[in-house]
């Protein structure tokens, strides 16, 4: 397998986080790295803002987990910049203040 094939896997909770973005009036772009989405959007109180995503799968009950060095270095970045991590649309939404 290329780097590239793994590269281009993307979680599962993507495509409907992306969708349930959309619908809210959030521009989406995928950026992969450092994290998975970049999110500009016209927040109630802020005005526009930027916000990074890193979207994950729940496998057995759990977040998935980071095995290799990129991904230690990708979780390192999502700390150290406090990106939120979503599972689902709506915690997407409310990680971006859309929703309650």
């Amino acid at each position: 397998m290329s780097l590239y094939r793994r590269a281009a896997k993307v979680d599962a909770t993507q495509k409907a986080i992306m969708a349930a973005l959309d619908a809210a009036g959030v521009r989406c772009w995928m950026i992969r790295l450092p994290c998975d989405l970049l999110c500009r959007y016209v927040h109630p109180s802020k005005g526009w803002v930027w916000q990074p995503l890193e979207c994950k799968t729940i496998r057995d009950g759990e977040k998935k987990v980071y095995a290799d060095a990129r991904q230690k270095t990708q979780a390192a970045f999502i700390e150290a910049n406090e990106v939120p991590v979503v599972t689902s649309p709506i915690e997407a939404l409310r990680a971006l203040g859309l929703a309650t």
